[in-house]
């Protein structure tokens, strides 16, 4: 693995953990910002190692997804999962408090989905 690739696995491994922290303390607005982060930096791991790059500089799940190869059985997910980003920080972009939009459920499946996404990238490093 290339060293810049470690460093963006090791702070996706990082950001997973602390979304899992998030879901167990029941701020589960910060266990799914966290989740989108961990998928986040685990796709920039893959592009880095596999099209010797640096990534791009984006937060859109979607884009990453097909630059690193993700497969089509989780695109769905990545579509859910991206606007996330913004959704789950601030009011404006949520229409409500972000603390409020989220439940135990939801985080659940979202950590659930992230770690599968996250085990995939694992396999390409």
């Amino acid at each position: 693995m290339r060293s810049e690739t470690d460093l963006w696995w090791r702070q996706s491994k990082h950001d997973a953990r602390t979304a899992l922290h998030s879901h167990e303390a029941k701020d589960f607005y910060a266990a799914v910002f966290w989740s989108h982060q961990a998928v986040e930096k685990a796709l920039k791991a893959v592009v880095i190692e596999t099209q010797r790059q640096l990534p791009p500089r984006t937060h859109n799940l979607l884009d990453l997804a097909k630059k690193a190869g993700l497969p089509p059985r989780f695109h769905g997910f990545i579509r859910e999962l991206s606007p996330q980003y913004l959704v789950s920080r601030y009011p404006d972009a949520a229409g409500a408090a972000p603390a409020d939009l989220y439940d135990g459920r939801v985080s659940r499946i979202i950590l659930r989905k992230s770690e599968e996404v996250r085990k995939w990238a694992r396999r390409k490093l």
